[in-house]
């Protein structure tokens, strides 16, 4: 095998190893407590999570580390979550592939881009076998 195969191999055994860093973003302290759960236990050393409380927070945050996925809240202090995904989208196109809205507004008007820009979506406190499921399609393809 040449040096350069062996480097190949390496470099794919490190990022199949690698945890996937989520930038989780919503005001509420149940949902934090849900997420650690979800995390810690249910997919213990699988992820690297970040968590901003409001859509300012999450901006601020994305610009300065680099995430693979983003699990995000509509309503929010501050700045919604569609003001986040437009600002995503507009600077970082590639992240904003890789959204997943959560929220319990998921069926009313607040929800209306979701579903015109085809971004997945889960409720507040799926179970979380749909919830993994969910961040397993956004991981999986990233296309909306």
């Amino acid at each position: 095998m040449e040096k350069s195969d062996v480097m190949d191999l390496e470099k794919r055994l490190q990022h199949r190893n690698r945890k996937v860093h989520v930038l989780v973003v919503d005001d509420e302290e149940d949902v934090f407590r849900y997420d650690h759960s979800f995390f810690e236990n249910y997919n213990k050393g699988k992820y690297d999570v970040v968590f901003a409380r409001d859509g300012q927070e999450a901006i601020e945050k994305a610009r300065e580390q680099k995430f693979d996925l983003v699990v995000l809240d509509l309503i929010m202090p501050v700045m919604s979550g569609e003001d986040v995904y437009w600002n995503l989208k507009e600077n970082d196109p590639e992240l904003a592939k890789k959204v997943l809205v959560r929220s319990a507004v998921l069926g009313s008007d607040y929800a209306d881009f979701v579903r015109e820009e085809h971004i997945p979506s889960v409720r507040k406190y799926a179970p979380f076998h749909e919830f993994d499921m969910k961040i397993q399609e956004v991981l999986g393809n990233g296309k909306h």
